[in-house]
């Protein structure tokens, strides 16, 4: 097992965005670089310069980096590939488009994930937790449907998950239809469990 955390980027060929991403999240979670490994997968569209010009940018904020450069883009193959590079015991998923304003202790995120054995994800949102219609728990807004915003996960749940995903389909509906599928197993197994009223 890596002790390192992985994080896994999604990316298109937009080198600005890309740093703008790694920037805040370096400055504001991803403070010891020598704790992280970045795998980054980064598809064939966005600007008309060469894939490498990404690797170039990473290289800024991470020195530990494996990179994919598939010859045609897929975001679902893109999660896939990411998923399935990784050891870690805890891999924090990334999209390239976003922005992280301010600090974020990933090691409580951890702690909240080991304390909680039936959680696999925490994510962050966009929406400050006062304004989410959601339930708020432990200081996390609890949500029942799983997400691809830049969210922590349990390791050993991206690996399986990754054997499981169709190509073809996206990653983010997949991943809704497995928890959904997962739920009405759950029921109907407490369901099965509960005593006859005869």
């Amino acid at each position: 097992m890596n002790d390192k955390i992985d994080i896994c980027m999604t990316a298109t060929i937009r080198p600005e965005i890309v740093d703008s991403t790694l920037k805040s999240f370096s400055e504001n979670m991803f403070k010891d670089q020598s704790n992280y490994r970045l795998i980054i997968n980064v598809d064939p569209i966005g600007e008309n310069i060469p894939q490498k010009s990404i690797l170039k940018v990473a290289k800024r904020y991470f020195d530990d980096i494996i990179y994919n450069y598939p010859k045609y883009p897929s975001f679902t193959k893109a999660v896939i590939w990411c998923w399935s590079q990784t050891t870690s015991n805890y891999v924090f998923h990334l999209e390239d488009d976003w922005k992280l304003l301010t600090p974020i202790d990933i090691n409580s995120m951890i702690e909240i994930l080991e304390e909680y054995p039936d959680l696999v994800s925490l994510r962050l949102n966009k929406e400050k937790t006062g304004n989410s219609k959601h339930t708020c728990r432990h200081g996390f807004i609890y949500h029942p449907k799983i997400s691809l915003n830049p969210t922590l996960f349990k390791g050993e749940f991206i690996r399986v998950v990754s054997t499981l995903m169709d190509k073809d389909i996206n990653p983010e509906k997949q991943l809704r239809a497995f928890f959904c599928r997962a739920r009405m197993i759950c029921r109907q197994a407490n369901s099965d469990d509960l005593p006859s009223s005869s």
